[in-house]
């Protein structure tokens, strides 16, 4: 599953100094993460370190389909 997460930097100037760079820096970096997490990518990244066998896969979706009825229920 690839997808393309964009984040476009500020043009500071030549005359920005090393702070304003590093707040730049942390703002585009929290950008990337809230755009990576809300895409699934960490979660489909960390479901895949391990094995799952057929049953467990089954199971594991049973729960989540059961989630998410109860929530669209509420």
């Amino acid at each position: 599953m690839a997808v393309n997460v964009r984040v476009i930097a500020r043009d500071l100037g030549a005359k920005a100094d090393r702070s304003d760079r590093d707040r730049e820096f942390k703002k585009m970096l929290s950008i990337f993460r809230k755009a990576v997490t809300d895409n699934g990518c960490v979660a489909l990244y960390k479901q895949k370190q391990t094995f799952e066998s057929p049953g467990e896969k089954r199971r594991r979706k049973r729960k989540e389909n059961r989630a998410n009825r109860k929530r669209k229920d509420r």
